[in-house]
């Protein structure tokens, strides 16, 4: 049987250029006399990385991500995501997706190219040919010029499908069809997706680049720039700014997250950032430089910082008081548990109002100049049980003459239950149908019934967290040093070039 070195060079250039872009690297590096052979330039090497992405053992999942819509599938919060990684050709590594904005991995020249694409494709052949390098570069820019071209024409044809959805004439509100334009646009997917990924760079190398001085690149400074990351959904302020720290009660102990427009919700939408400590030169989570103020101050983007960043260990080590650091991280958590502690007590007031109004109103037209929504079905009938109402609301403390919420502390809280049971009772064994469906109109009230022992239980939850904390304040600390939950990467200078 024939080895390498005894085929003729003709076969062997044959042979090599059958290869996909890894097995080309890890043949060249296999002696010094194939490496002369193949003599890999940095585009091989470029190839070989975007290679290995596509790989799951390497790369991790091939997100989809449909572009009309903003629909990305899995989605960020999905385990899936914990381990995918993406590479830089700037400083040729493959880093996890958190070292990389937004545009880097969602725009669809830069994105995973999903399989049966082109960009696919092309990823398990290589493009290796038996010339010098010169010769090559210029083979490799042709077929970069020529790949340039078809995607012109391919987002041309897209953008000419959207300009033929016009309504008939005479008939300006017609519905019209996508189904065209949705096809060109999927086609168009199949070449633009993946095509330019050799020119993805990571934070760090874009940093290195200069990217991030440039205005509006990013809202901190030229020495610590802030990047707009990943969107991912927090139940609580404290969730999102000290992850895997405490663990929340299971879902089923939660109460429903109440949305401006009734939506029922397990969380909300937070925004990370991604923020370069100039001392280490590492890139964290924000949440690492004890930089929380939309958690207080309900902002949605923060403030350029007016003091220089640190990160925790660097705050550590310039410090050199453990004391400090744990005050700064221990005041910030407890400032979010309070803050949601307080929304809870909050909305254990909430319904009383509401109550009194059902109970006291007697007609419709009273109702109205109440400013409420308009009186549910059967009001006549609920308010007819004054009896029973005065059971229930008898003995409240009223903030003012309107009654529109009671005075009450800790201490009344057993009492507020009571009432509440005892309401309970009322709905469901003296009203008809009509009468508790017009009782139940209101959502945010229907809510506020049903889930009451779970927003009661939560409130006591967090004061035993917050006691424990105020405690034990160096449980924060050692939560953090033992495992840092906001590092992304450790990124020296980039030294390859961009």
């Amino acid at each position: 049987m024939a080895s390498f070195p005894t085929l003729p060079v003709e076969i062997l250039h044959h042979i090599i250029c059958h290869l996909d872009p890894i097995s080309l690297i890890a043949l060249s590096q296999t002696s010094a006399w194939l490496r002369g052979i193949i003599h890999p330039i940095r585009h091989d090497f470029n190839c070989r990385l975007l290679a290995l992405e596509l790989l799951p053992e390497h790369g991790g999942i091939v997100p989809l991500f449909r572009g009309r819509d903003n629909q990305l599938t899995p989605s960020w919060d999905s385990d899936e995501w914990r381990g995918n990684k993406y590479a830089c050709c700037g400083c040729m590594k493959l880093l996890p997706h958190m070292m990389f904005d937004n545009h880097a991995i969602l725009r669809a020249p830069y994105r995973k190219p999903p399989p049966g694409s082109i960009e696919a494709q092309r990823a398990g052949m290589t493009d290796w040919e038996p010339l010098q390098p010169s010769i090559r570069w210029k083979h490799i820019q042709s077929r970069t010029d020529h790949d340039r071209e078809e995607q012109r024409i391919r987002r041309a044809a897209v953008s000419d499908r959207y300009r033929e959805l016009v309504a008939p004439a005479g008939q300006p509100f017609a519905r019209v069809s996508h189904d065209r334009a949705v096809a060109a646009e999927e086609e168009a997917e199949r070449y633009l997706c993946g095509a330019s990924r050799h020119r993805r760079r990571c934070l760090e190398c874009k940093y290195q680049r200069g990217d991030w001085s440039k205005p509006g690149a990013q809202l901190g400074n030229k020495e610590a720039p802030i990047v707009v990351s990943r969107q991912r959904d927090f139940l609580r302020g404290w969730e999102r700014y000290f992850t895997s720290l405490l663990v929340p009660l299971p879902p089923d102990r939660g109460p429903r997250t109440w949305k401006v427009y009734g939506v029922v919700s397990t969380g909300s939408p937070w925004t990370l950032y991604a923020a370069r400590c100039p001392c280490c030169s590492s890139w964290h989570e924000l949440s690492a430089f004890r930089q929380w103020p939309d958690a207080a101050e309900y902002r949605s983007r923060p403030e350029p910082p007016t003091s220089p960043l640190l990160c925790n260990d660097c705050h550590l080590k310039t410090h050199k008081s453990p004391t400090l650091l744990t005050r700064e991280l221990s005041a910030g958590l407890l400032s979010m548990l309070r803050a949601d502690q307080a929304n809870y007590f909050r909305t254990l007031g909430y319904g009383w109002s509401t109550i009194n109004r059902y109970f006291i109103h007697l007609n419709r037209s009273s109702l109205n100049r109440a400013g409420d929504f308009g009186p549910p079905h059967g009001i006549l009938e609920l308010a007819k049980c004054k009896s029973v109402g005065e059971e229930i609301l008898g003995g409240l403390k009223w903030a003012n003459i309107l009654k529109d919420r009671i005075v009450y502390d800790v201490s009344n809280l057993p009492d507020l239950r009571r009432r509440l049971h005892r309401f309970r009772d009322f709905m469901n064994t003296e009203l008809d149908e009509p009468t508790l469906a017009g009782v139940m109109d209101n959502n945010w009230f229907m809510f506020w019934v049903e889930d009451y022992e779970l927003v009661e239980e939560n409130y006591h939850w967090l004061q035993d967290v917050i006691d424990s904390i105020e405690g034990r304040p160096n449980l924060v600390l050692q939560h953090v040093q033992r495992r840092d939950p906001y590092m992304y990467h450790i990124s020296g200078p980039a030294s390859a070039s961009r």
